[in-house]
């Protein structure tokens, strides 16, 4: 037996059912998170992954007002209000956040 998780649709039975009958599954090829940090300072961390990754961060910003951003952002250089981006080996963060390093999923 394999363990992980699985959601089935309503009405399947989720120990009997087939893929297609599953919301969900930790066995399918699906988003993993490599590393995941919530750092109060601007830095770096070296991921070593061999290729630049996908990555979301969440933080606070602005001069006035406490804002919240989030943003989805992909293996490019991005900018708002602060700069986030990754290089094949390190990961540039802007002051304090919550940040997620995903790993690319090979069969």
């Amino acid at each position: 037996m394999t363990w992980g998780i699985k959601i089935s649709k309503p009405g399947y039975d989720v120990k009997t059912c087939t893929d297609d009958q599953l919301v969900m599954s930790s066995e399918f090829n699906a988003i993993k998170v490599a590393y995941s940090a919530a750092p109060i300072a601007s830095g770096t961390y070296t991921h070593g992954l061999g290729y630049a990754p996908a990555f979301f961060v969440s933080g606070s910003f602005g001069f006035t007002e406490n804002i919240t951003q989030n943003a989805f952002v992909g293996q490019e250089y991005s900018s708002f209000e602060a700069t986030y981006y990754s290089t094949s080996t390190i990961f540039y963060y802007y002051g304090s956040c919550r940040y997620f390093l995903f790993y690319q999923n090979t069969l």
